[in-house]
């Protein structure tokens, strides 16, 4: 028995290389310029007919690695993307009786910290030289992280430019003194309530 765990232990490596789930086509590819011809095991292979690439174990633990580093970028990635599947904003329906919705703060908080979380793993992922092979998905991923940043502080401003304002406007008193500056508001409350309802 323990001559045939020893066996068996010495197998391991190439079992380790054959079952890695983060083996891809361009990873079999590799295995099969370093061994000379075409394998893509299946639930039909057997460790028996493969034992002959023991010899070639160490470039394919090189080649297995490389695609266990690149198979924890695509999960990253892929747990990025379906983060955001649940977010949207939510509204208050009619803020202080004026009919406009508003963001609320919550949804806010929620998207501002997928946002710092993503963006510090983006940029650790834009130096990693595993993450090479994902490069146009990672930069669209930070595309989409900075834009979206950048779209929850407008919404911010706005809103809060929209809330300190539409009291000071609404006053008829204002309304005939600043007729220019108004009429400015008017425009902007009527695009405000557009946008948010």
């Amino acid at each position: 028995i323990i001559n045939n765990c020893r066996e068996f232990l010495l197998k391991v490596p190439l079992i380790a290389v054959l079952s890695n789930r983060g083996m891809r086509t361009r990873h079999w590819e590799e295995v099969d310029s370093v061994i000379g011809l075409s394998i893509r095991p299946d639930t039909s292979t057997t460790l028996e007919r493969l034992l002959y690439l023991e010899k070639h174990i160490d470039k394919l633990q090189i080649i297995s690695d490389v695609a266990t580093k690149e198979w924890s970028v695509e999960k990253m990635l892929t747990e990025m993307d379906n983060s955001w599947l649940p977010i949207s904003f939510t509204f208050n329906s009619s803020f202080r009786d004026t009919g406009a919705a508003i963001v609320k703060g919550d949804s806010i908080d929620v998207v501002t910290e997928i946002l710092d979380e993503q963006l510090v793993k983006v940029q650790t992922l834009v130096s990693l030289p595993q993450a090479q092979y994902f490069k146009e998905d990672v930069l669209r991923q930070e595309n989409f992280l900075t834009t979206t940043h950048k779209l929850c502080e407008l919404i911010i401003k706005v809103q809060s430019a929209w809330m300190y304002l539409y009291p000071v406007f609404g006053s008829d008193d204002i309304k005939k003194a600043l007729a220019n500056e108004s009429d400015a508001f008017a425009t902007i409350d009527s695009e405000w309530r557009r946008i948010t309802t």
